[in-house]
């Protein structure tokens, strides 16, 4: 929480901030969170700033701490149902027309129980799986 440890020290606190996952709509706070993201780190937009005025923001350390820390930022949106399945229904025409590539996206599944050494451990694969249900 921000009301325990102030966005500007969550770095020092947390070390190397890999993901941030904004929620809370307020512009403000969400750019002055984006500058404690770490090398390599992403920052995902998810809230919709309401309609307040514009705030000032400084572009260029934006730009440069994006390119020189090798950042990624970007936005998403809850998708309907409709979106959900349109996706499944492309996800079968590419197994349709290309299966191995599509089996090959998937390089293993885990139990719940097994989430450390996936988190942990070394990165390899592509797409690693927790599947909830055997």
């Amino acid at each position: 929480s921000s009301q325990d440890v102030p966005i500007e020290k969550l770095s020092a606190a947390c070390g190397n901030i890999d993901l941030l996952y904004e929620a809370t709509g307020a512009a403000s706070v969400s750019f002055k969170a984006l500058e404690v993201v770490g090398r390599n780190g992403v920052f995902v937009f998810t809230g919709v700033p309401g309609r307040k005025g514009p705030i000032e923001i400084n572009a260029s350390a934006i730009m440069r701490r994006l390119v020189l820390e090798n950042q990624l930022l970007f936005g998403t949106v809850n998708a309907g149902p409709d979106a959900f399945v349109a996706a499944i229904a492309d996800l079968g025409e590419f197994y349709a027309r290309w299966p191995e590539a599509v089996r090959a996206l998937i390089t293993a599944r885990h139990a719940p129980e097994d989430f450390a050494p996936l988190l942990s451990g070394p990165r390899t694969g592509i797409k690693h799986v927790v599947s909830f249900s055997r």
